[in-house]
């Protein structure tokens, strides 16, 4: 039986294969060069994001066009782990919806689990979050502006920024 890879491992793995080393991430490229077709839409609130798939020949993830820009980056990460790591694993997407929503936030589903995980390794690498916190070490007067100065400069929300710090050990886990 061959073990799957962890979703932060396929994350690494394809900021490696697409060298990047900064941030930003440039997530838009990332899906791009999967031959995805990215788009927005005007959602209800509750639903960030949509991974379909009607063939093969043409994935498209749509994001919610009323979302802030860097809820929308992490949405697009999250249905691009979909992309990668569910149409793989048994799950059969042609002509299937995955949607970001509310019920996907709640840490339920294994699968949505997993989308945010790649999400969050893909926009806020282990690795890159060590470097930048170094440039915070004491010009930071607390906690909440070394969450801020981060989800800045890596274009995420402070929610994620502050959710990641806290599953890396950097922050408390009531913070």
């Amino acid at each position: 039986m061959t073990r799957r890879k962890a979703p932060a491992q396929i994350a690494r793995q394809v900021l490696r294969e697409m060298n990047i080393t900064t941030t930003p991430v440039n997530i838009e490229s990332i899906i791009k060069s999967y031959d995805i077709t990215l788009s927005t839409a005007p959602f209800q609130d509750d639903i960030s994001g949509v991974l379909f798939i009607k063939d093969k020949n043409d994935p498209q993830i749509i994001v919610n066009e009323a979302h802030h820009r860097n809820r929308q980056r992490f949405t697009m990460a999250h249905e691009l782990a979909h992309f990668l790591l569910h149409k793989k694993s048994g799950i059969h997407i042609d002509k299937k919806l995955f949607t970001r929503n509310a019920k996907s936030q709640t840490g339920e589903e294994p699968i949505e689990i997993e989308a945010n995980r790649f999400a969050a390794e893909l926009l806020m690498p282990k690795e890159l979050i060590q470097k930048e916190l170094k440039d915070f070490d004491g010009l930071a007067d607390d906690n909440e502006d070394i969450v801020y100065g981060l989800a800045q400069k890596l274009e995420v929300s402070t929610a994620a920024m502050s959710i990641r710090l806290q599953n890396l050990g950097y922050l408390p886990k009531e913070f």
